[in-house]
């Protein structure tokens, strides 16, 4: 039997330092490109929400995801921040207070078609930077959101197939989501189903170290602030003995 050190083995191989900030300047360029072209994408309600939340308006653009399911993404922007918050990732997750969950959650939700009602499944920080997954029955979203001074921006995506259950021990991928291109994608998110068995799971990317998931009420997500795709899916359970690994299929 084969047991890992989840921890250490993700500190170990992760990069370290700060996360380059000219893409994320690139990919903010791009998304305001992209915002003039999908002008009519824009949700009506989500759009009604924005403006009452006494911010400076958001606009949405499309997105880039996939997995087996449709996925639709949006991209919710203010002014930029002076300091990226994606700059402040890392590779093991944390979770956010209430107050700072709560607010992200609200965010996210924002951006839900009409016709569902979710709630938070799972919660997450890395740094300065909240990853929420939101679901009702088949339909489900993940939603990166930070907060700054000046400025609030969340980025969201759903699909609306669910994946067969995992077995106890396993874990099934609902989707995963990105932006642009592989030149201006800040970001890449995976996330899916977890076992009740299934204590930790680790993403393997194609590039770059691994990623230690949350695995939270039956669900697991994770994301990082670069265009590499996760590669497979591995769970772990509590003793550190790790389950079939999972393929990602794009």
């Amino acid at each position: 039997m084969r047991v890992v050190d989840v921890d250490r083995r993700v500190r170990a191989l992760a990069p370290t330092g700060v996360v380059d900030p000219d893409g994320l300047e690139r990919a903010r360029a791009r998304v305001r490109a992209e915002q003039d072209t999908h002008a009519g994408a824009v949700p009506t309600l989500a759009a009604a929400r924005a403006r009452r939340a006494g911010r400076p308006a958001r606009r949405w653009a499309l997105a880039a995801g996939g997995a087996a399911a449709a996925v639709v993404a949006a991209v919710l922007l203010t002014a930029p921040p002076d300091e990226p918050a994606f700059a402040t990732w890392t590779a093991i997750p944390a979770a956010p207070d209430p107050a700072t969950a709560a607010r992200a959650t609200a965010s996210c939700a924002s951006s839900v078609p009409a016709d569902v009602q979710p709630a938070p499944v799972l919660v997450e920080q890395r740094g300065a930077v909240v990853l929420s997954v939101l679901a009702d029955g088949a339909w489900a979203s993940a939603c990166v959101w930070s907060d700054h001074e000046t400025s609030e921006g969340s980025i969201a995506a759903y699909t609306r197939t669910m994946p067969a259950a995992p077995t106890a021990d396993g874990v099934a991928v609902v989707s995963w989501v990105g932006t642009w291109s592989p030149e201006d994608g800040p970001w890449t998110a995976v996330y899916g189903l977890a076992g009740s068995d299934v204590a930790q799971v680790v993403v393997d990317r194609e590039a770059g170290g691994p990623v230690r998931a949350t695995v939270q009420d039956g669900w697991f997500a994770a994301w990082w602030p670069t265009d590499s795709p996760a590669a497979t899916v591995t769970p772990f359970d509590e003793r550190g003995v790790p389950g079939a690994p999972v393929e990602v299929a794009r």
